[in-house]
């Protein structure tokens, strides 16, 4: 691997910043990594206004180019042994994230990536061979909150279903029409049942 040439003093001791290690695998060829930190600002400007006015939406999430320098086919042989780390399949319509640990990224707080494209340029003498591999922040999914009833509609709710009360409340929930002195009716023994009873 081709060793950095222009590193300032002291930041190598933050680490190899040649190395990019990906789900504990070290990329065997040197990697360079750019990030990007956008921040998303509406910019709203009325008619006729001089001034305009910014509303801030957060943080995007982090844009991270990594260039690899091959420049052997010995290289291109080991990197080839663990592109799959770089060019993960879509596992259910969902890109994998990645673990993934370089001084920049530490630096930034990312530590998970999601690997979203390729660029491999044709080799030459003078600079090797290039690829460029996109990857973006790996932010989590938030949690989708659970519907809640309220608590009045809930007892309402309640109250406005019947529900057999005495000894034998459950056989008659089962079914059985026989109604005990002293609870409730019957499944079937309403009192407008009760009254075309006793018209026979």
């Amino acid at each position: 691997m081709t060793e950095a040439t222009n590193m300032p003093d002291g930041l190598e001791a933050l680490g190899d910043w040649n190395l990019l290690t990906v789900d504990d695998t070290p990329i065997p060829v040197m990697c360079r990594v750019d990030i990007n930190l956008p921040v998303e600002i509406d910019v709203q400007k009325a008619t006729g206004k001089k001034k305009a006015r910014l509303r801030d939406s957060g943080d995007m999430p982090a844009k991270i180019t990594v260039t690899l320098t091959v420049t052997s086919a010995k290289e291109a042989a080991d990197l080839k042994a663990v592109m799959s780390l770089l060019r993960p399949k879509s596992v259910k319509g969902e890109r994998q994230a990645r673990s993934v640990m370089h001084p920049q990224l530490w630096f930034w707080d990312i530590d998970k990536v999601v690997f979203t494209g390729i660029k491999s340029e044709q080799p030459d003498l003078v600079n090797g061979w290039k690829i460029e591999i996109e990857a973006l922040e790996w932010v989590p999914k938030p949690k989708e909150a659970k519907a809640k009833i309220d608590s009045s509609y809930q007892k309402e709710l309640e109250q406005s279903q019947w529900i057999p009360d005495g000894p034998d409340a459950q056989s008659r929930i089962g079914g059985s029409s026989q109604a005990t002195p002293g609870s409730g009716f019957a499944q079937n023994d309403s009192p407008s049942h009760a009254a075309a009873t006793n018209l026979f």
